[in-house]
């Protein structure tokens, strides 16, 4: 396995996202973005956050392993879009 950067070793990571989904403005959604799809396209950047109460080297053990001892769940914590590009079609 390639060595990771120090820096990059961490359970809420900032990713950039591309997506052809529709903002979600429903009052009952806890996502940003539904199940329907757009005619253009989204970019932007977010942050998730794997698990509760876990470290790096947890997560890194579980994600290597064949098994885990508990589910580490994945949530998304923030969203900013930055761009939306309309499809030309």
């Amino acid at each position: 396995m390639l060595p990771m950067h120090e820096s990059l070793q961490t359970v809420e990571p900032a990713l950039l996202y591309l997506t052809d989904r529709k903002i979600d403005d429903g009052e009952d959604s806890n996502s940003f973005y539904g199940v329907k799809r757009s005619d253009s396209i989204a970019f932007g950047h977010t942050t998730v956050s794997f698990g509760k109460n876990i470290d790096w080297s947890a997560l890194k053990k579980a994600s290597e392993g064949s098994t885990r001892d508990e589910e580490i769940y994945l949530e998304v914590t923030n969203v900013k879009e930055g761009e939306r590009l309309r499809c030309c079609c």
